[in-house]
């Protein structure tokens, strides 16, 4: 069993030293949550307080519109893999992932 947690936000994603953090998560779980289900991905969606990065405008549109659609949860029966994607509210994108903050 993993878990896999990552922050998105409308230009980017960043989660490899997360990973620590879905182990403690699972600490003390069952090893197995059935044959079903192997994976387990988090998408914490940041949403941005300031205006795009030039030539971004796109990215910032449709990461923005994805926002209204939150939380969602996917199963992906073959590769026996959830999904689920929300909007954090651990701090902005410019506050948890600039230089200096991480």
């Amino acid at each position: 069993m993993g878990i896999t947690i990552w922050f998105v936000t409308y230009n980017g994603m960043f989660g490899n030293s997360l990973s620590l953090i879905g182990n403690f998560l699972l600490w003390g779980a069952p090893e197995s949550f059935g044959a079903a289900i192997t994976q387990f991905e988090l998408y914490a969606r940041i949403p941005p307080t300031g205006p795009p990065a030039k030539t971004l405008d796109f990215l910032y549109e449709r990461f923005n519109n994805s926002l209204k659609t939150m939380p969602r949860v996917w199963f992906k029966r073959k590769k026996r893999l959830v999904e689920i994607a929300y909007i954090s509210n651990l701090g902005s994108a410019e506050d948890l992932l600039l230089d200096g903050h991480r």
